[in-house]
């Protein structure tokens, strides 16, 4: 906070598989970043390298903000779009929220009402799937969970960590417009 740097900056250095530098990235987070191919790295005197580079470009500017968009959150134009609606989407995309689009459309009172039906109704539907794994534990029989459409859990290779890798199924649905597999999860 009381530091002399420029307020918000951001350095880093893409190398490739070996470790190798090739790009050294300057910039702020939120204005402006940078990139700049490395030509020769030197060491210095404290055994840190330093970095010839080629010339800067530029490989981020933050655009300014739409006009209005102090009502909307102070959004990008981006930020704004994301949300609109889309035909021939899976019917448990999150934009067919019915309490989302009552409040988009200012309609805050029947927006908090659809919030809490649609709560209830996801408080039922787990309800019901453990106690359909407990009467199968009681019976022997194993059940898997919830279990997504579209991804599925892995470990990354790399981290060890959870992911959820793509399956590939949606642009066929989407395509032939089949989303037969997808559960009602909307009012």
């Amino acid at each position: 906070y009381f530091s002399r740097e420029i307020p918000r900056k951001v350095t880093g250095v893409v190398a490739d598989k070996e470790g190798n530098a090739k790009w050294v990235l300057t910039g702020t987070w939120d204005k402006r970043m940078e990139a700049a191919k490395v030509v020769h790295i030197d060491e210095s005197n404290k055994g840190k390298p330093v970095f010839e580079t080629g010339a800067h470009v530029c490989i981020w500017e933050k655009r300014p903000l739409p006009p209005g968009s102090d009502r909307m959150y102070n959004f990008t134009s981006l930020a704004i779009t994301l949300n609109e609606p889309e035909e021939g989407v899976a019917p448990t995309d999150s934009r067919l929220r019915p309490d989302q689009r009552a409040m988009e459309e200012g309609r805050w009172d029947d927006a908090n009402k659809l919030k809490q039906e649609l709560e209830e109704k996801q408080r039922a539907a787990r309800k019901k799937r453990e106690a359909e794994m407990e009467e199968a534990s009681k019976r022997g029989e194993t059940i898997k969970g919830y279990q997504p459409i579209w991804f599925e859990m892995k470990t990354d290779p790399v981290t060890g960590s959870p992911i959820h890798v793509y399956k590939g199924k949606y642009w066929d649905c989407k395509e032939k417009s089949d989303w037969s597999s997808c559960p009602p999860i909307f009012l």
